[in-house]
């Protein structure tokens, strides 16, 4: 098996479909871990048990690196998709001018926002009657 050190640049736009697949599947993968981390976050802060959960500070530590290591992750993901998809082709592949970290970022960070609401609006239905005012399931 010959082993080969030549590597290629390609485009690291979006117009390259490669890079987007690339951020896509990236873009999925933070915002999966960014819901499952505000969820878990706050089902934490609403436990009423003496035990409450290490996550606290591991979960925002973990997405720190997430999403500071968002343009090497992509990177290698790309390399990955292109591996598979073009088995015996030049490896490793540079992505000039990419793949944009943005897009990832923005869509991890709206689905932090939106997980964090839809707890929170649960949590004021289900716990309103605790303030002094009427659950409103019961009306």
């Amino acid at each position: 098996m010959e082993i080969s050190f030549v590597t290629a640049d390609v485009d690291g736009t979006l117009a390259n479909p490669f890079v987007l697949a690339t951020v896509l599947v990236w873009s999925t993968m933070l915002v999966i871990a960014t819901a499952f981390s505000v969820c878990r976050w706050f089902a934490d802060r609403m436990s009423t048990s003496a035990s409450k959960s290490d996550r606290g500070l591991l979960l925002p530590i973990l997405l720190a690196v997430l999403y500071i290591g968002t343009p090497g992750f992509q990177a290698m993901l790309g390399n990955a998709i292109l591996m598979i998809v073009s088995p015996g082709e030049v490896w490793p592949v540079g992505f000039v001018g990419g793949p944009p970290a943005a897009p990832a970022w923005i869509a991890g960070a709206m689905s932090g926002i939106a997980s964090a609401f839809l707890v929170w609006r649960k949590n004021t239905r289900v716990h309103g009657s605790r303030a002094g005012g009427k659950d409103e399931r019961a009306a």
